[in-house]
């Protein structure tokens, strides 16, 4: 994830978290892209408390990783996985 953003100090705490990328079916093919983040040293962890962001965009634009170095410096300060959500509202 190098080169995430534009800052060095944020590429430090990206480059702590693992990230994982999937889609969920969804109808009428409009899947939900999901992108889930927690530290490295809790990659197996099945107990953390659980974040949950919808990006901005007004149900038009933007995606989930739009927040990605917040979403992990929320993961990493406060021992939980973050998960952004993608989704389109209007075509």
């Amino acid at each position: 994830m190098e080169g995430l953003t534009k800052h060095k100090a944020w590429d430090l705490i990206v480059d702590q978290c693992h990230q994982e990328e999937f889609t969920i079916k969804g109808p009428d093919d409009n899947d939900l892209k999901v992108i889930m983040i927690k530290s490295k040293a809790n990659k197996d962890a099945k107990d953390l408390p659980l974040y949950i962001h919808w990006h901005g965009g007004a149900a038009y634009s933007g995606n989930p990783k739009l927040e990605i170095p917040a979403l992990s410096r929320l993961a990493l300060e406060n021992n939980m996985c973050c998960v952004s959500m993608g989704y389109r509202l209007m075509a």
